[in-house]
């Protein structure tokens, strides 16, 4: 059996996964792309995986590629990059093909490194906080949608050497991609942000516009105080990131702190997401009409809420909304998003 420390695999060629899998080929990195869409990995193979820029310029870039069944041998390096309705399953296959000695880094949104853990170990799990913008557009071709921030962060203490070496492979290919010790900080952060993600696929109109609508600034503050104090009551402490600021949006923030972090957003949204002025969220449920993430990213929230012993109403909510739209009972529209406001004088 071939046993490969040079060799990074890439498990999930979407979004996160394709643009992660270009650029570190790109930087002269060998990888090996591994997805379940068949027709993906066709296209890809044929003509390599393209990467169209925020300008509209697009490059092909040769990869290696494969699905899950035709991939043997064991890796020292796997970054998983499946939705995280697929965490699990996606963790089962790949494990057979970790060495012992190596790792598996999470660049998932949401709350999923304790199942990667829960199967590949918590001394060989790794987890990332991603926040640049992508969209999978069709088979072998992935749009890379604006910068963000990245930092990289060991699930266990005795995972932090694999933590130090995933950061060292992708800083040969991304910029400013820092190490923390405390990962679950940015994570509950980026949670935070996710859910106020989510609202704003409810509609057709662009992330910044919401941010920027003074009429929903009561509903971003209740939402993201409702997570917060989740991530509090759990002792996360959560971190700022790309133009959000947690401290700002606290249960006990004043309406000016609530506005700053608000023109954070929206700013970051407009200036550096310039080729994704709606989310992936609202991708998924207009455009590819699949189900989201919201199981387990937004989930994830309620569970921890009830096993910690508080509520999250308007998370609960959000949820059963978005479920609607994924199941064809609702429409976008910006009733969406004010019938959840609507319902915090309830």
């Amino acid at each position: 059996m071939n046993t490969s420390v040079r060799e990074t695999i890439i498990w999930g060629g979407g979004a996160i996964g394709g643009v992660i899998a270009c650029e570190l080929a790109r930087a002269g990195q060998q990888v090996t792309l591994v997805d379940i869409v068949e027709a993906h990995v066709a296209r890809i193979r044929e003509s390599g995986l393209e990467l169209v820029a925020p300008d509209g310029s697009s490059r092909a870039t040769a990869i290696s590629a494969c699905t899950p069944q035709e991939l043997s041998g064991q890796y020292a390096r796997i970054i998983l990059c499946v939705k995280g309705q697929h965490t699990t399953a996606a963790t089962q296959m790949l494990t057979p093909h970790l060495r012992e000695d190596g790792w598996v880094l999470s660049m998932q949104n949401g709350l999923t490194e304790h199942r990667v853990a829960a199967l590949a170990g918590a001394s060989r799990t790794v987890g990332a906080h991603v926040n640049f913008a992508a969209d999978y557009l069709e088979p072998g071709r992935i749009q890379y949608g604006g910068k963000g921030s990245m930092l990289i962060g060991a699930f266990a203490p005795d995972a932090s050497r694999h933590a130090m070496d995933a950061t060292a492979l992708l800083s040969t290919a991304f910029q400013d991609v820092r190490l923390t010790d405390n990962l679950q900080g940015y994570k509950w952060s980026k949670v935070c942000l996710g859910a106020m993600l989510f609202v704003t696929a409810m509609s057709n109109e662009t992330m910044a516009e919401q941010f920027e609508n003074p009429a929903l600034e009561p509903l971003w503050h209740a939402l993201a105080a409702e997570v917060l104090r989740v991530a509090d009551a759990a002792g996360v402490q959560p971190e700022p990131f790309d133009g959000f600021e947690p401290a700002c949006l606290t249960a006990t923030a004043n309406p000016a702190q609530v506005r700053h972090a608000l023109d954070g957003i929206a700013h970051h949204c407009r200036t550096a997401w310039v080729a994704k002025p709606r989310s992936g969220i609202w991708r998924d449920l207009h455009v590819r009409h699949r189900p989201t993430e919201v199981d387990p990213q937004i989930t994830d929230v309620v569970l921890h809420a009830q096993r910690l012993g508080l509520q999250a109403p308007i998370v609960q909510q959000l949820v059963g909304l978005i479920r609607e739209i994924e199941n064809g009972k609702r429409a976008a529209s910006p009733d969406n998003a004010l019938e959840l406001l609507g319902a915090l004088a309830c």
